[in-house]
């Protein structure tokens, strides 16, 4: 359950919804979000205020839920990097590196850019701040897809 005061905590200027358009109302990601964005110069800034519900039992931001906004903000930069085009893609790996602790109340802002993107293979980097300080980086690869039918075989996995 959310805290009353964590909900209360206005989003930064600029933000709004990563994706208000997909369906998060049953999935993982309704349980890890709400998760903001904008767009910036290197890429894109995502955000989320840190919720005691994402916290481990030391009371700091537990690791799975790092990995998880993480795969997230790749993805969501991968999607938004193919616009409208309707190409799908799926996680092929990823790998995080945890740098500092994340205390509960803080707004996490976690920045990513296109490394390098190919025909079927994307290389994404997201660094992840607290007041300016880096507390994580990560490195993801997303793969495109295809049906055989030349469809696209599934929705962006996020």
């Amino acid at each position: 359950m959310s805290n009353a005061k964590t909900q209360m905590k206005s989003i930064p200027e600029g933000f709004h919804l990563a994706a208000p358009t997909l369906n998060f109302r049953e999935t993982f990601e309704s349980i890890v979000g709400p998760l903001y964005c904008r767009k910036v110069d290197v890429g894109y800034e995502f955000g989320i205020w840190i919720e005691p519900r994402h916290s481990n039992i030391r009371g700091t931001t537990h690791g799975g839920f790092m990995t998880a906004v993480s795969d997230m903000a790749c993805g969501l930069t991968t999607y938004f990097h193919f616009g409208e085009s309707g190409t799908s893609f799926v996680t092929v790996s990823m790998s995080y590196q945890f740098i500092g602790a994340i205390a509960i109340g803080s707004w996490l802002s976690s920045i990513c850019k296109i490394r390098k993107a190919g025909r079927s293979t994307v290389f994404v980097d997201c660094d992840h701040y607290v007041d300016g300080e880096l507390v994580g980086a990560s490195q993801a690869v997303m793969k495109t897809t295809k049906s055989r039918d030349g469809e696209p075989a599934l929705k962006p996995d996020f």
